[in-house]
């Protein structure tokens, strides 16, 4: 096959410069069983009217009738695929037409005429070129001709065809001579292979899957003893894009429609009933169109220890928070008081706010805002939240396990039980907070590890993330504890369990996670469409927020010092790459060998901005500072130039990754701080998750961008997902998703705090 060009720009060029008669074949969809059967045809260009079931792709299973066929692009407009946007407007979702099989046909003369024509040049001999009508639309030529009989033409792929059938089948597997079912789902790509998956990582290459079983009870034979060649397999990201896809569609579908259905799946998750309100909570979620009525795990995780403590136990910590002036917490906080007004004629309560951060920033009045359409629902309480990006509150693990035991009997712990800090200084404090079988406490202290210089290994095998939230548990990962700065220590020691809400979280932490509101109104700048951004690579900008720059430690091994330093590697890399993927089929991996610096140079654009904060002695500031690159600001507007944008962590939570999302990049995002919405966002569907040594960033990045030529990109994937990420955004990041959430956080508070002690199911909806 002579190629005339393989510049992408010219083939984008002969792709949507097409002729009006290559664009027909293009736009043609299949038919389905019964009316192949009818007509004697496979296949016919698709027209508006017409009704179609999607086979494949994100809406796989919807079917409607074409509202648009739109040659230009390529695109279809099925009816009732469609999104909601932030301002209430309903926009159509484009569907390629080869994702979907005609199931009714919109008939007129000349669609008559069509299939009368096609059926009877189905039954007699056929000349073709590869690719049914010689050139084809990039210019490219077939030069052996293949003569198919009608018999041939009906045969299956399997009867010895030539090779240049063969590939016409692979590319249009529903064109005469294809018989393959055009609703039937391509064979999947890992059928037969099994990766490991430990920690929420997916460790890669792949292994074969053991062999089922030939009778019940039998156990299993081992994995077949050749080894699985790592060459011959797909790229584990299609792999994980492909599960993503499909547990995200699986949450989606199994959302409560009803109050009883939501009320059973509480009962069926937690083992106990909702809280009073909760029937109210779900018909103002149903009314503000909230979709994750069900996944709130997170919340209950946090909750669940609080209710093996006695509610006048609860309300006399509380106080201790609000008014004593010598608690070391005591001036890390506010209160906000919740009142039912004294005059029956207004509904919304009182809200006042004091404490010692009442004025210190503007999280207080932040939060009177997110309270403030809800509060009628909820009965009369204090609040006390953190001003500060960080939490406070910790218990060892063993005292954990002792609370939620209680917890899940029903029962209350005795005031000694549940005063006993049950802290052990054998271990560092981080250790000590884990579980008492967690890998954290089977690692030397921090002290040892640093005296050792022992402070990171580069992991033996590759692995991406696949379940994000499992990911950032240090006490699953003590390999990266000490390249973070905010873990980079030995630890808190842990002390009881305190009412306090905070803005920010770890899996190792006990305080009551509500939404920072922070930079959640941060403009956006101008966005341009994912094909009109400048650059091809990813940015990073931000301050030194994130370590103690007065350490050494801090400056070397935290992780944005890291990430700046990351482009600047010596040497070469080796990285995993897909040339040979085609559309809807991935190919072989193969390796692509390239000089570190001069990829990076062509991905990467990272640099701090202004000067180095976080540190106090300006000869250590300055000498910092000489080690990287810094960068004045950047607008918005200049970052949304870029296809991809990364998120790291700084001190807590992340300020910007909602002005982020709402954009038409690409997010990748490293952290350890798990946020309200976790339960209720999709990596690899919504966003890239990278690991906090940054070790999958080249293998990311090789899968999206290609070798320095651009050879086997993934550039629609990547588009996709951005696309994808944004409309999530609109749709589950709203102000009111906030509420909702806080609302049903705020519930639950109230059950812990206001239970008769003599009866635990008093507050019990």
């Amino acid at each position: 096959m002579a190629v005339t060009s393989i510049s992408q720009r010219k083939a984008h060029k002969a792709h949507f410069g097409a002729p009006s008669s290559v664009r027909r074949i293009l736009m043609s969809a299949p038919l389905s069983k019964e009316l192949r059967a009818e007509h004697g045809v496979r296949s016919i260009p698709i027209r508006k009217d017409d009704e179609v079931k999607i086979v494949r792709g994100t809406y796989k299973g919807r079917e409607g009738r074409i509202n648009t066929s739109n040659r230009k692009n390529f695109r279809v407009f099925v009816e009732g695929v469609s999104r909601d946007k932030g301002n209430g407007a309903t926009v159509p979702i484009p569907v390629s037409a080869s994702n979907v099989v005609i199931t009714k046909i919109k008939m007129d003369k000349d669609r008559t005429a069509l299939l009368k024509r096609k059926s009877t040049k189905k039954g007699e001999d056929v000349e073709t070129k590869v690719g049914g009508f010689g050139k084809d639309y990039m210019g490219r030529q077939e030069e052996e001709q293949v003569r198919l009989s009608a018999n041939e033409t009906r045969g299956s792929r399997s009867t010895g065809k030539d090779k240049g059938m063969e590939k016409e089948c692979l590319l249009f597997p529903w064109r005469e001579g294809c018989d393959v079912d055009p609703a039937e789902e391509p064979r999947d790509p890992f059928e037969g292979l099994e990766f490991q998956e430990e920690g929420g990582h997916l460790y890669y290459p792949a292994v074969p899957a053991p062999r089922k079983p030939r009778r019940p009870g039998e156990r299993p034979p081992p994995p077949d003893s050749q080894p699985v060649d790592p060459s011959q397999q797909p790229h584990p990201i299609h792999y994980l894009i492909q599960q993503a896809k499909e547990d995200w569609n699986a949450k989606l579908q199994r959302q409560s429609k009803t109050v009883d259905e939501a009320v059973a799946e509480y009962e069926r998750r937690y083992k106990r009933r909702p809280p009073k309100g909760f029937d109210e909570w779900f018909a103002f979620a149903k009314k503000n169109e909230f979709v994750m009525v069900d996944e709130f795990d997170l919340v209950m995780r946090q909750v669940e220890p609080f209710l093996a403590l006695q509610p006048s136990l609860l309300r006399e910590r509380h106080e201790k928070l609000q008014f004593e002036e010598d608690f070391w917490m005591q001036d890390k906080a506010y209160t906000v008081e919740l009142k039912k007004p004294v005059d029956s004629r207004h509904t919304r309560p009182q809200m006042t706010v004091y404490g010692p951060m009442k004025t210190t920033n503007d999280r207080s009045d932040q939060t009177l805002k997110l309270l403030e359409n809800i509060a009628e629902f909820l009965p009369e309480m204090n609040l006390t939240f953190t001003g500060h990006d960080t939490p406070w509150v910790t218990m060892s693990g063993e005292a954990r396990v002792k609370h939620v035991e209680a917890a899940r009997a029903g029962k209350f712990l005795t005031s000694d039980e549940a005063n006993d800090f049950m802290d052990n200084w054998a271990w560092d404090g981080w250790a000590q907070i884990c579980s008492p079988d967690s890998a954290l406490r089977q690692v030397p202290s921090v002290d040892e590890r640093l005296q050792k210089h022992r402070i990171y290994t580069e992991p033996k095998r590759r692995s991406f993330i696949y379940d994000h939230v499992e990911a950032m548990d240090l006490c699953t990962h003590p390999d990266w504890q000490l390249i973070h700065g905010f873990t980079a220590w030995p630890g808190p020691r842990p002390g009881i369990l305190y009412p306090l809400f905070v803005s920010t979280t770890t899996s190792m932490h006990s305080d009551l996670l509500v939404p920072p509101i922070d930079q959640y109104d941060r403009p956006k700048g101008n966005d341009p469409a994912w094909e009109e951004k400048k650059y091809n690579k990813v940015i990073w900008r931000g301050t030194t927020t994130g370590a103690d720059l007065n350490v050494e430690h801090h400056r070397k091994w935290s992780q944005r010092p890291r990430l700046c330093r990351f482009p600047f590697q010596s040497g070469s890399v080796k990285l995993p790459f897909a040339p040979a993927d085609k559309p809807s089929r991935p190919g072989p991996v193969s390796t692509l060998v390239s000089r570190a610096q001069a990829l990076a140079q062509e991905w990467f654009d990272f640099a701090f901005l202004g000067s180095a904060r976080q540190c106090d002695d300006p000869k250590v500031c300055a000498e910092f500072e000489k080690d990287f690159l810094w960068s004045d600001w950047v607008s918005e507007s200049e970052q949304n130039e870029y296809k991809y944008m990364l998120d790291v962590d700084g001190n807590g939570w992340s300020g910007r990754f909602h002005r982020l999302m709402s954009t038409n990049s690409l997010v990748l995002k490293s952290t350890i701080f798990p946020e309200w919405y976790s339960d209720m966002i999709q990596p690899w569907v919504h966003y890239v998750p990278l690991q906090i040594d940054f070790s999958d960033l080249w293998t990311t990045m090789a899968f999206f961008l290609g070798d320095e030529d651009g050879k086997g990109a993934h550039d629609e994937i990547a588009k996709e997902i951005a696309l994808a990420g944004k409309e999530w955004t609109e749709k589950h990041w709203r102000w009111v998703d906030m509420e909702v959430y806080t609302y049903r956080l705020m519930l639950e508070y109230a059950r812990i705090m206001n239970r008769d002690e003599d009866d635990p199911t008093s507050w019990d909806l």
